[in-house]
């Protein structure tokens, strides 16, 4: 995995949602999703969301579903990673003790 330092903004790039990607780590409860849309619609997005070098969102699909449904501008970070199993790997390193779930570490 590495940072390649690449930054897009929601107006220059869409991101891809794959399933397995969104799926592999447990859901937001209701109470904590909330509590990040009421974050982002109040300060705006400002963690990126961190997408490989084909535009999949390999972390931040919270951050993507909201911005999306309001509208609101996001940043993506673009990594490279050897292939889509690392890509989970990491996503899932990550979250090791996030203490609300996908979104906090980026803050």
């Amino acid at each position: 995995m590495k940072n390649t330092k690449t930054e897009y903004t929601s107006d220059q790039r869409t991101p891809v949602v794959l399933p397995e990607m969104e799926q592999l780590l447990p859901p937001l409860s209701a109470e904590q999703f909330s509590s990040l849309e009421r974050d982002i619609l109040e300060s705006g997005c400002y963690a990126p969301i961190v997408v490989n070098e084909e535009l999949v969102i390999v972390d931040g699909h919270n951050h993507f579903r909201i911005c999306e449904k309001h509208g609101l501008p996001f940043r993506m970070l673009v990594f490279s990673f050897v292939d889509l199993l690392e890509a989970k790997q990491w996503a899932l390193e990550t979250q090791r003790g996030r203490p609300f779930g996908s979104w906090d570490r980026l803050r």
